[in-house]
């Protein structure tokens, strides 16, 4: 009859309509898969990959998946990451002696570096790598690093004698963002997701930063007795060398599609590519 017809309609652009909702949602998180694959990732001059995953977290020291040596101090744990496949670095404690130590002179030589990680921060130092064993010395600071808050990152390149030459920011979340920081001698870049946020054209020596026994830390700065971080850390990449936007877009659209790829199973729909 014509009023069961219109019943059967009805039920069928409700059953449409959700499937269509599914298919759009998809389709806006899809990322072209083909061009972002592993191998397609930049390898060349890349010194230190810690996943957090790695075998002996939790024991004092774990060997990184590149480039040696994690020493783990103080109270750090390994959390669910942005996606909740795997962990993440957290310290949950903004205090001086919980931190991450990596090899010494792990820049040794180098003229240039670039830091690439996610980031769910709260306060204080992402990293820092620096030649000083001791205190900073106001105005005669030398080294690099990031302050990370929820509203802001600010990205430090001094090799100072007397003044302040140096020092870039970019807007932050609360939540989890995937950051390049590169350094050169002539100029700091910082991207978010993979977008350029803030840069400098300063011009620093770094090279003398990169001593063969200079310190590298994830969550620590030796500013006055110490300083700490609190908030969360994944996928922790450490080049010798500046990347340049091509191989920062890689990265940083690789992590996305992993978070992405992770959302859309959480939604149980579709994964329709429309690239």
């Amino acid at each position: 009859t014509y009023k069961e017809r219109e019943k059967m309609n009805k039920t069928l652009k409700k059953v449409l309509s959700g499937v269509i909702s599914a298919s759009m949602l998809c389709s806006a998180l899809a990322i072209p898969h083909a061009a972002l694959a592993d191998d397609a990732l930049p390898t060349d001059g890349l010194l230190m990959d810690i996943t957090f995953d790695e075998t002996g977290t939790s024991s004092g020291s774990f060997n990184a998946t590149v480039g040696g040596t994690v020493t783990e101090h103080g109270s750090v744990s390994y959390v669910d990451n942005y996606d909740g496949s795997s962990k993440a670095l957290s310290i949950s404690t903004d205090a001086a002696g919980n931190y991450l130590e990596l090899p010494k002179g792990l820049l040794n030589g180098k003229d240039a570096a670039t830091f690439s990680f996610w980031i769910k921060p709260s306060s204080r130092w992402a990293f820092m790598t620096t030649p000083v064993s001791d205190s900073q010395d106001y105005l005669n600071e030398k080294y690099l690093g990031m302050l990370a808050t929820s509203s802001g990152y600010t990205v430090e390149r001094y090799n100072n004698s007397g003044t302040r030459l140096s020092s870039v920011t970019a807007n932050a979340s609360s939540d989890w963002q995937y950051v390049t920081a590169v350094f050169t001698a002539d100029g700091t870049k910082v991207y978010v997701n993979g977008k350029l946020l803030a840069s400098d054209t300063a011009a620093v020596d770094i090279k003398s930063l990169f001593t063969a026994d200079a310190s590298t830390w994830i969550g620590h700065a030796n500013w006055g007795s110490g300083e700490g971080f609190s908030g969360m850390i994944d996928d922790f990449k450490v080049y010798g060398r500046a990347l340049n936007e091509t191989e920062i877009n890689q990265l940083a659209a690789k992590a996305i599609q992993r978070e992405q790829e992770e959302t859309v199973k959480e939604k149980n729909c579709l994964d329709i590519n429309t690239q």
